[in-house]
């Protein structure tokens, strides 16, 4: 197992709400914090939101509603929704807390190296928790090199998901100065084209009009060229 720098691993804690830090020691192993959090605080940026993935999706909609009475002052009630928690098809978003903490419901894990093997992406294969005695973490042995290089190497993961979803997140890790290979990029697409009903193809436009639907399925607001789309009334 390779592990996070000690410096780095301190700094991801550190940036942590103290409220959420808390419960990651009282509840241990079950959950972790995993992906984009911990790329974002090795290289010194902003996160934009702490994913915190769950042994289980009711331990994800308890510890999210934990979480958002906290925030609100308020006693912690794990069967009443607070008004400060949004739940989409992948996760309960607590409001409120800078970054925002997203609690994953639609993928679960039994270990934290199973969270990391499944992403995409090897720069955003590292995780950290408590371990009932001090902070642990485990990161793929290409996730520093990688990070370093500002280079993105697809996974090809064997998980269910919208099949858009990593070419979206190629154009997003671009835009931040990272790079990709033709192989790689051609691997994301694979996934991408995969997911067509070639039964409905019949011209370049008809494949055009099914590969835009299904990124429109992974965000409805699709803004690559700076101009917002309005055929969707909510932004996953």
């Amino acid at each position: 197992m390779i592990r996070l720098q000690k410096d780095d691993l301190l700094r991801c804690v550190k940036r942590l709400d103290p409220r959420l830090r808390g419960r990651l020691q009282a509840q241990g192993p079950k959950l972790f914090v995993a992906g984009g959090y911990v790329r974002d605080c090795v290289t010194g940026e902003d996160p934009q939101d702490v994913d915190v993935m769950c042994t289980d999706a009711v331990t994800s909609r308890e510890e999210a509603y934990w979480l958002g009475h906290q925030v609100l002052g308020e006693s912690s009630i794990f069967s009443l929704q607070p008004e400060n928690v949004r739940e989409s098809q992948n996760a309960f978003t607590i409001t409120g807390l800078e970054p925002p903490v997203q609690f994953i419901h639609r993928w679960t894990f039994a270990e934290p190296g199973d969270a990391v093997d499944s992403f995409d992406f090897t720069v955003a294969k590292a995780a950290f928790w408590w371990d009932g005695a001090k902070w642990a973490s485990y990161c793929d042995k290409a996730f520093y090199p990688d990070l370093a290089a500002r280079r993105l190497v697809y996974t090809s993961p064997e998980r269910v998901e919208e099949v858009g979803g990593s070419l979206l997140r190629v154009v997003k890790f671009c835009r931040r100065g990272y790079r990709i290979s033709p192989e790689d990029l051609g691997a994301v697409c694979a996934r991408l084209v995969c997911g067509v009903d070639a039964g409905v193809i019949n011209s370049e436009r008809d494949m055009a009009r099914c590969l835009t639907d299904l990124l429109r399925e992974v965000d409805p607001l699709l803004d690559l060229d700076g101009v917002m789309s309005d055929e969707s009334e909510e932004f996953e």
